[in-house]
């Protein structure tokens, strides 16, 4: 059975209420009130309501309407719990509640947030992310007592960290976190927050469920799941509805919570492609203010902005959001550029090229054109992040007197990517340049043809494969992303469901298909995948005491590529047939002892 309230000025009353989650519904009559005061309680953070206004109930109603003593939420919903505990999800809640319990501690439970959405969203965990929000005390306090009674239960627990303030990685509060039977639970009390204008750090004070829930980023991660009660809450009013509809949609207006903290129109973003949602139109609308794009500019820093665009790039549905960033010209305050590109550049067409190059690479996965795609999860990021950066690897701008690639200026700058990884998508893209210029022509019949300068192809494609290593197959798919033809078609990304977004070339599909499959057949047999793992048959001491004359430097780096070369194009020959080559190509550095 669904228990739903929903308080008015008048008090209680009944509506009707559909849901497929929720399959059965009733609704408290005010008759209620006397002898059921759980849902006000609940408002008011689980005080009594002696504690606030007395146990007279009439003068409650008298002095002041029922939307102001629950903090004046419009709706307030709870539900009978509709979630399946895992087992030690179950044993643990029971132990904290008998800790409350037995340490009088008088404190209501509520696992906050993400917890409670992906439970009622049917995600499972591995590692369950529970964060307990506290109505009476301090996480600190709480999970000292709490340590203290495990250990009277002789019950095995971890120590007890402390989470310090860090409003730079959006840690606003001091958190205590403890292991107990197998989870970390994260302790928090409840808050509310208020914003200066040049910050997204707030003042934050302690707060009922309501103000709490209602200072959250979206309605589906304003859910509370009272343990006391074993009851799921919605303060917000809309999260069971925006769940059962997947409607990504803000607790209080768009423009204020997003003003207040701009990282959260990242967020929306961010959740509407990991779920597939819709984005309310009020939302979407205020993801195209120029306010919201000036405040995440300058209140943000670059390291949370390119967080989120992790997250981003590593959904399953990684085109959608490049798009909402396009459509919505979020992208303009996360790609801020060096000044002195000159004219020709466009940020607003390099960004649309980027969003129809990652849409030609998801057609080419969806389509399973290529058979030797990147397999780890950290090269298909890769794969996405090099075809992103297509547009803007052939722009050089300066940055304090030198000149920096303008995709590694983004990536570092802007989306605060690592070192490793800016180096690995200019492998990558440097990569595809060359394969785009063999995939331009026809498949050679054997790996000894020789290409227009001489060269037998055997001999060049190892060179790619050879600088590119194990990002081959990256480079390879970079570079038929960028010889497909067609463009886009889309209505708006502010809807899920959004398939086949990229239209192909039908006239010149089928010369295409041939060319990259063959090359890639033609790549792969040649056997020399693992070439970037080679070693010479002559380590550098080995050819200094074959070539006498030589002296360390250079050179000797010279000499131990051109034997990977020599093995390349001699698969069949000898280390003996290896030291002959070395001795008649480096003769100079060679002399017969003497008789």
């Amino acid at each position: 059975m669904v228990r739903l309230l929903f308080a008015t000025c008048c008090g209680y009353r009944g509506i009707a209420f559909s849901s497929k989650r929720f399959t059965q519904c009733c609704w408290k009559g005010r008759s209620s009130l006397e002898y059921k005061l759980t849902p006000l309680r609940l408002a008011m953070g689980g005080r009594d309501v002696a504690e606030v206004e007395g146990t007279n109930y009439s003068k409650i109603e008298q002095k002041r309407p029922f939307t102001e003593v629950f903090n004046k939420p419009e709706k307030f919903l709870s539900a009978k719990r509709h979630i399946e505990l895992e087992a030690r999800e179950e044993a643990l809640f029971s132990l904290l509640l008998d800790a409350v319990k037995v340490l009088d501690t008088g404190t209501t439970l509520r696992v906050a947030g993400g917890w409670v959405r992906d439970k009622l969203l049917k995600i499972s965990k591995e590692e369950p992310d529970i964060d307990l929000a506290l109505d009476n005390m301090m996480g600190r306090q709480f999970a000292h007592k709490l340590q203290f009674y495990l250990k009277s239960q002789n019950i095995t627990c971890g120590h007890i960290s402390i989470i310090q303030q860090n409003p730079e990685q959006s840690k606003h509060l001091e958190t205590a976190r403890i292991k107990v039977n197998g989870i970390y639970l994260d302790l928090v009390n409840l808050r509310k927050e208020s914003y200066a204008h040049c910050s997204r750090i707030p003042d934050i004070q302690i707060g009922t469920p309501y103000e709490d829930a209602m200072r959250r980023d979206l309605t589906i991660n304003s859910l509370f799941y009272n343990l006391n009660e074993d009851i799921i809450e919605d303060f917000s009013g809309r999260g069971f509805d925006d769940l059962n509809n997947k409607v990504i949609r803000t607790p209080m207006a768009p423009k204020e919570t997003l003003l207040d903290d701009p990282l959260r129109a990242l967020r929306a973003i961010r959740f509407a492609t990991r779920f597939d949602f819709d984005i309310d139109p009020d939302l979407y609308s205020c993801l195209k203010s120029n306010e919201v794009h000036m405040a995440l500019r300058e209140k943000v820093s670059r390291e949370r902005v390119g967080s989120e665009i992790d997250y981003m790039f590593k959904a399953v549905s990684y085109v959608r959001p490049i798009g909402i960033l396009y459509e919505t010209g979020l992208y303009k305050a996360v790609l801020i550029h060096p000044q002195d590109l000159g004219s020709s550049f466009n940020l607003q067409h390099s960004f649309y090229q980027s969003l129809l190059l990652i849409a030609k690479l998801n057609w080419i996965r969806q389509k399973k054109i290529l058979s030797y795609g990147s397999t780890t999860d950290e090269h298909v990021i890769l794969e996405q992040l090099a075809v992103f950066s297509i547009p803007f690897h052939f722009y050089e701008p300066f940055e304090d007197g030198n000149k920096v690639i303008l995709s590694q200026y983004f990536l570092r700058n802007c989306l605060k990517r690592r070192v490793r990884d800016c180096d690995s998508v200019i492998t990558v893209l440097d990569g595809s340049t060359e394969f785009l210029n063999h995939i331009k022509k026809e498949v050679p019949s054997s790996d000894m043809v020789q290409d227009v300068d001489g060269e037998p192809f055997r001999l060049k494609i190892g060179r790619i494969l050879k600088k590119t290593g194990s990002l081959w197959n990256a480079a390879f798919t970079v570079a038929c992303c960028r010889t497909l033809k067609g463009d886009l078609k889309w209505d708006t990304f502010s809807r899920g469901g959004l398939n086949d977004l990229f239209c192909e070339n039908r006239e010149d599909l089928n010369t295409w298909l041939d060319r990259v499959r063959g090359w890639e057949a033609f790549i792969v047999q040649l056997g020399i995948e693992d070439i970037h793992k080679w070693r010479p048959l002559f380590d550098g001491n080995e050819v200094l005491s074959l070539l006498p004359k030589l002296s360390r430097g250079p050179k000797i780096k010279e000499i131990l590529d051109a034997q990977i070369e020599w093995m390349l194009m001699n698969p069949k020959k000898t280390k003996e047939d290896c030291r002959n080559w070395l001795l008649d190509k480096y003769k100079v550095y060679y002399s017969e002892p003497s008789a």
